[in-house]
């Protein structure tokens, strides 16, 4: 459970502003404790966070808002069942971590070159990837390009897991 123990999870991403990996591990795990729940959209529900789809044309493939206090995530309904559960929980993340943002589009989901970028990814692959997966599937399959492909995750997505499960302590080659 996070520090503050008498703010919700929203307060207390709100008030740190600053978000290290410890940071959002455990506002993972506090979300999901909370709400007893992993999948973006039911977490976006439970939050009261409003998720529509929309056919975009252009690069876009999802974004989000907060609208006289009412938080919003748009998502490109041509992408993939997959890609959309994505890219929920990144812009999840951005709402929950980076309140700041009046307003946030996202064309490039795997930009590591932008500090909220990354951290929005982090949180998406700690909520999506459980720890035991990876353990479980690492035993079965020889590599990591197996393992994303049986999760139904972009290799890039399970080498940011990897890179927290290594800030864990677990002794695990780098994917990339």
């Amino acid at each position: 459970m996070h520090n503050f123990w008498w703010m919700s999870c929203r307060e207390y991403c709100v008030c740190k502003k600053i978000m290290t990996k410890d940071n959002i591990i455990e506002l993972v795990e506090s979300l999901v404790e909370e709400h007893d729940e992993r999948d973006p959209f039911a977490l976006c529900e439970c939050l009261d966070i409003f998720v529509m789809m929309y056919d975009f044309t252009g690069e876009i493939q999802g974004y989000c808002f907060t609208y006289e206090d009412v938080q919003s995530v748009v998502i490109n309904n041509n992408l993939n069942r997959f890609m959309k559960k994505y890219i929920c929980a990144h812009e999840l993340g951005h709402l929950l971590m980076h309140d700041y943002f009046a307003k946030h589009i996202d064309v490039t989901v795997y930009d590591m070159t932008a500090k909220p970028e990354y951290e929005a990814n982090l949180f998406a692959a700690e909520l999506l990837i459980t720890d035991e997966s990876v353990f479980d599937l690492l035993e079965t399959y020889p590599n990591y390009y197996d393992v994303a492909k049986e999760l139904s995750v972009s290799i890039e997505l399970l080498n940011l897991k990897v890179q927290l499960l290594r800030h864990k302590g677990h002794k695990l080659n780098p994917v990339l």
